[in-house]
């Protein structure tokens, strides 16, 4: 009779250790499976949110080009065909407002600028007269986003 509860209580110990085990294992694998989910589901997210922002910055240079664009054909309408045209045309206290009005609505764009063939600035929004006097064609500009 000792050795049959002897035998019982191996057997219940043996049990409890596989059901330990299998517990344990099943917990490892969930954790598992459910930290690839989750992995793939931020994946997900973050293409969409690419994307999103992708887009986001296409339609904000598009507005800004688009204000560009008004810009160049409201000087090509002025049937512009010299040099010296194109100053006495643009060098207006009223294109100066027409440049300030074409980049208002626009937070992106820091300044607009009509400059001659040969690299003077002839007119731009942040002053009027223009007080800048150097040729962009003699400068190095060193372009950063900020």
């Amino acid at each position: 009779m000792v050795s049959g509860r002897f035998r019982v209580k191996h057997f219940v110990l043996g049990a409890a250790c596989v059901l330990i085990v299998a517990i344990v294992a099943t917990s490892i694998a969930a954790a598992v499976a459910l930290r690839e989910r989750e992995i793939e589901t931020w994946r997900r997210q973050l293409a969409d949110l690419s994307l999103v922002l992708a887009e986001q910055a296409s339609q904000t240079m598009s507005s800004s080009q688009l204000a560009l664009d008004s810009v160049a054909e409201r000087i090509e309408a002025m049937g512009i065909r010299s040099d010296a045209e194109l100053r006495s045309k643009t060098l207006t206290k009223a294109m100066h407002q027409v440049l300030r009005d074409k980049i208002s609505g626009l937070p992106q764009v820091d300044v607009a600028t009509i400059v001659a063939a040969n690299g003077d600035i002839i007119n731009f929004t942040r002053s009027f007269p223009t007080a800048i006097t150097f040729r962009l064609a003699e400068t190095t500009l060193d372009l950063a986003c900020s």
